[in-house]
């Protein structure tokens, strides 16, 4: 394992990548409201995620995300909400040496059930066990976030929280030895 760099710049991606555990060790592995940072890349479940867990063991996953996906770019209702947070945060952190997402880009880690789905059946290793959005996301996000003028602006109803768990298929550990 490669030493923590001794940053003051935002490396949740570092982490995510270069912090591994035992391989095979865990019977659950669960992440609420972080795993769309980092696991939206098509590499991080079947290369890193799924190897902590033990054949037959369990995952499970709650982000947040829309009810569908957006093929040509978000919607200028929602690239407002993209703008206003990066320009609210730009003292908080060094722009130059932050990446985008911090400053209000989160919007592009934000995808539907479908797609995490997809994402996670088509490496092979996963049965998916349940996929569904949380009712009233909405009024979870206004009660937690206190994102009152983003849910009043979502008159398309996209918002959602996307609960996603499956159990890692017995074939994994043979090929993967």
């Amino acid at each position: 394992m490669k030493p923590y760099p001794r940053t003051k710049k935002y490396d949740r991606d570092w982490i995510a990548k270069n912090r591994m555990g035992p391989k095979d060790f865990f019977d659950v592995a669960v992440s609420i409201d972080s795993y769309h940072y980092y696991g939206a890349s098509e590499q991080y479940f079947p290369c890193i995620f799924s190897k902590f867990v033990k054949t037959g063991g369990q995952f499970g996953i709650v982000v947040p995300g829309f009810t569908r996906e957006y093929e040509n770019g978000l919607p200028e209702w929602k690239m407002k909400f993209v703008a206003n947070d990066r320009e609210k945060h730009k003292s908080e952190w060094d722009v130059k040496t932050t990446p985008d997402y911090v400053c209000g880009e989160d919007f592009y880690t934000f995808h539907s059930n479908k797609w995490w789905r997809k994402l996670w059946e088509k490496t092979g290793h996963v049965e998916i066990t349940a996929c569904y959005d949380i009712e009233d996301a909405p009024g979870i996000w206004r009660h937690e976030a206190g994102w009152n003028e983003y849910v009043d602006a979502d008159t398309d109803n996209d918002i959602a929280f996307v609960v996603m768990t499956a159990v890692k298929k017995g074939f994994w550990k043979n090929i993967n030895d």
